[in-house]
This record gives C-alpha cells, structure tokens and sequence, in this order.
C-alpha cells in the first residue's frame, strides 16, 4: 500500500468526525467549568494588589 489510499484497518477506530465539537465533549466529561477554590480567589487578590502597589510605586517616582 503506497500510504495515499484509505487503509480498512482503521475503519473500526471510531475517531471523532470533522464536526466534533470539543466544548461539550468536555463539558460532558468534565461538567463544565471548574470551580476555583477559596485559596486561588485568595491568591488571585493578592496578585491584583501586589500589580497595583507596584504601578503606584513606579507611577509616583515618574511624577517626582
């Protein structure tokens, strides 16, 4: 077989179609979006506020 034709070896794969819609192949495996926990909503303020402290520090030496 020169490789360009359609082997029927893999005919019983059951790959997925052109269509396949991949969010809610995931929704259905996974249950749709993860819920953040207390500790990453945590983190994700600190960060945020850790951001803004710095552009305050940087912004108020430009205006000096």
């Amino acid at each position: 077989m020169s490789g360009w034709g359609a082997d029927p070896s893999l005919d019983g794969l059951n790959l997925p179609d052109e269509d396949f819609d991949y969010e809610s192949y995931v929704a259905a495996e996974f249950g749709g979006k993860p819920k953040t926990s207390r500790k990453e909503k945590l983190w994700r303020l600190a960060g945020v506020i850790v951001l803004v402290m710095l552009a305050w520090i940087i912004l108020r030496g430009a205006f000096l």
